[in-house]
C-alpha cells in the first residue's frame, strides 16, 4: 500500500531570501547574532563571496548610529580586520567578507597550544589597532566577533556591537538581556573606554583559549561586575604562571588599572608576535 505520509523533506518550504541590493546575490542564510540576520552571497562585479547582513527590524531605527563604525572602516583592507564592502544605514545593510569560522568554535576545543593562541591573538590585536587608528573602539571583543579567515588568520568583526548595545539595551525593559561574555573593569563601573579596554577584552578571550575556561568565574551580571572590580585574582594568576611567556603577557593585559596594561593594541600584538614560531 502506498504511504500517505510525506517525507519531511517534501513538506519543508524553501526559505524565501530577501532581495539584495544592486550587485549582490544571496545564496543562503547563515548564523546570525542579536542584531543582524546574515546571508551568504556573491558580489557579482568581482565574483567575491560575501556576508550580506540585514539589521533586525526592531532595531532598524538605530541603524545609523549602529553602523557608524562600519562606515569608518569601509572599503579598505586592513590587517586583522574583516573587510567591509558596503554599508547602507537607510536600509540597515552591511556587507563584509564571509568569515570561515569564529573563536566560538575554538573555545570548544580549548585549551590550545601557546603558540596558536599567540598567533591568533597577534592577528586580532593588529585588527583592533587598525580600528583604533580610525577612531573606533570595539568595546565588545568576544568570541562571536573574533573571526577566522580561509587562510587561518584572525580577523576582527562586530565593530557595531558596542554601539548597538548602547542604543538597544536600555529599550529592553522586561526582556531578558543578552549575557555579556566579558567586560573590562572600567566598563563595570561606567568609566571611559579606550584602546586599553579592547586589550583587556581580547586578553580575556585568549585566557579562555589558553586554559579552557572563562576568565570571570561567576554567572549573573552583578556577580561578574563585582568580580571585575574587586574579585580574587589568585586562580587567574596561578593559571598564567604555569604558562611562561604568554602567561606574563596576558597578566599585563589583564591588569585592572588601564594604565598598567599595554597602552595600545599594537603594543599587545608586538608582545605576542615574539611567541609565534
Amino acid at each position: 500500500m502506498k504511504s500517505t505520509t510525506k517525507d519531511a523533506a517534501d513538506t519543508t518550504e524553501p526559505e524565501v531570501l530577501p532581495r539584495a541590493e544592486g550587485r549582490y546575490h544571496l545564496a543562503a542564510r547563515v548564523d546570525g547574532d542579536p542584531f543582524f540576520v546574515h546571508y551568504r552571497g556573491t558580489d557579482s562585479q568581482v565574483g567575491r563571496t560575501v556576508r550580506y547582513s540585514v539589521i533586525l527590524n526592531p532595531w532598524r531605527w538605530a541603524a545609523g548610529s549602529i553602523l557608524d563604525a562600519s562606515k569608518k572602516l569601509l572599503g579598505h583592507e586592513r590587517p586583522g580586520v574583516l573587510t567591509t564592502h558596503y554599508v547602507s544605514a537607510d536600509r540597515g545593510i552591511l556587507v563584509t567578507d564571509l568569515p570561515h569560522g569564529t573563536a566560538l568554535e575554538l573555545v570548544g576545543c580549548a585549551p590550545l597550544p601557546d603558540a596558536e593562541v599567540a598567533r591568533l591573538g597577534r592577528d586580532w590585536a593588529a585588527g583592533l589597532h587598525a580600528g583604533h587608528t580610525e577612531g573606533c573602539i570595539h568595546g565588545r571583543v568576544e568570541p562571536m566577533y573574533l573571526c577566522l579567515a580561509s587562510d587561518g588568520s584572525g580577523k576582527v568583526d562586530g565593530w557595531w556591537a558596542h554601539a548597538a548595545d548602547r542604543q538597544i539595551r536600555p529599550t529592553l525593559a522586561g526582556i531578558r538581556k543578552p549575557r555579556f561574555y566579558a567586560m573590562a573593569p572600567e566598563q563595570a563601573v561606567g568609566a571611559h573606554l579606550d584602546a586599553c579596554t579592547d586589550v583587556y577584552l581580547l586578553a580575556a578571550v585568549l585566557f579562555h583559549l589558553l586554559t579552557g575556561r572563562e576568565l570571570i568565574p561567576h554567572e549573573g551580571l552583578l556577580a561578574r561586575m563585582s568580580w571585575l572590580v574587586e574579585g580574587d585574582l589568585s586562580q587567574v594568576q596561578a593559571d598564567l604562571e604555569k604558562r611562561p611567556g604568554i602567561g606574563s603577557i596576558l597578566c599585563r593585559a589583564l591588569e585592572r588599572k588601564p594604565r598598567c596594561r599595554f597602552q595600545s593594541a599594537s603594543e599587545f600584538a608586538n608582545a605576542l608576535s615574539g611567541l609565534v614560531t
